[in-house]
């Protein structure tokens, strides 16, 4: 199968935009906080259901920012997250932490509290190929830890927001060495990154799980800008004609 592909939005418009285009999975977050911006509760509440109404068979994401950006403090969240099927936390800043494990499982615990009911989110685990900038652990120490917690797949993504891209961090022989980890671990392997339309070409023949764009969907390739359906529609086309017929 070829990948999927991830669009990420901001707001209620965008949904409708992503949702029109038949996106695979779409992604709640706010560029303006970084990699993984969280979208406000009430954004996210309005997404998941433009999402439910127009495209019913969208799989819905969302970001959560970085551990570091929470606390230990009680918060009401878990109500508000039940609907997506996959959230996603960073690791940025935890470099030197060695009960880094720790810290990211309550994270998430506070974040999405385990009712009775095995019909919620699934985490994504993030692995920062901009490591050393992010200051987060390891690839493979990662990858391991989203094994153990029976995580559903993990992120590449890029945490410092410039001009280097995905490929500058991670070469093609280095992606195959780790999707193999991955894939071993009965995960999926997703791929951001800054990403252009070449790159999206290139990791269609690839064995990516899913392919995970903001900038390349958007007005001018600019992460900030206003989500474009041409932009997703040749995205689409793009994946459609390099991936690889198994």
């Amino acid at each position: 199968m070829p990948p999927k592909l991830l669009v990420s939005i901001r707001n209620s418009l965008e949904a409708q935009i992503a949702a029109r285009e038949g996106v695979d999975v779409i992604d709640v977050k706010e560029p303006q906080q970084g990699s993984l911006g969280m979208a406000s509760l009430d954004v996210i509440r309005e997404c998941v259901s433009i999402v439910h109404e127009i495209a019913p068979q969208s799989l819905l994401s969302a970001a959560c920012g970085e551990v570091t950006d929470w606390t230990t403090a009680v918060i009401s969240t878990s109500g508000q997250l039940l609907d997506l099927q996959f959230l996603k936390i960073g690791l940025a800043g935890l470099a030197n932490e060695q009960n880094w494990q720790q810290q990211w499982n309550a994270t998430r615990e506070m974040l999405l509290p385990t009712p009775s009911d095995s019909n919620i989110p699934k985490w994504i685990a993030v692995v920062y190929a901009d490591a050393d900038e992010a200051q987060a652990p390891p690839v493979k120490d990662i990858i391991a830890a989203a094994a153990q917690e029976n995580c559903a797949g993990v992120l590449f993504d890029t945490y410092a927001k410039n001009d280097r891209r995905f490929s500058d961090w991670i070469n093609n022989d280095q992606l195959l060495e780790y999707l193999d980890l991955i894939h071993e671990a009965e995960m999926f392997c997703a791929v951001a990154g800054k990403l252009i339309m070449e790159d999206v070409s290139r990791l269609a023949s690839l064995p990516v799980d899913v392919i995970a764009v903001r900038s390349a969907a958007c007005e001018e390739g600019k992460r900030t800008a206003s989500l474009s359906a041409d932009r997703i529609r040749e995205l689409q086309q793009r994946i459609s004609e390099n991936a690889v017929v198994t």
